[in-house]
């Protein structure tokens, strides 16, 4: 595992991180949680995944997100999950 890229966005307070990491298969959401979790040095609830990426043939694997600084700030710039419409049938 290594950090590729760590950038302090100031004005959004957060920090963002691409960490690089080698596994045989596609790491879950919340293995990446965990690990971004530990190679940032945060809290897992600051941590929003962007993304996890894979060259083709490689078992290199990059993962972007989002650090933030309060978990207020997490909620006021992250999407918020879609709601379902209708009832159950």
């Amino acid at each position: 595992m290594a950090i590729t890229r760590d950038f302090d966005n100031k004005l959004l307070k957060r920090r963002e991180m691409i960490v690089s990491v080698q596994a045989e298969k596609n790491p879950s959401m919340s293995e990446a949680l965990d690990i971004v979790s530990s190679e940032g040095k945060s809290e897992k609830d600051l941590v929003a995944i962007r993304s996890i990426r894979n060259s083709f043939g490689t078992d290199n694997f990059e993962i972007e997100a989002f650090v933030y600084q309060t978990k207020d700030l997490k909620a006021r710039y992250e999407p918020k999950p879609k709601v379902k419409k209708g009832g159950s049938n």
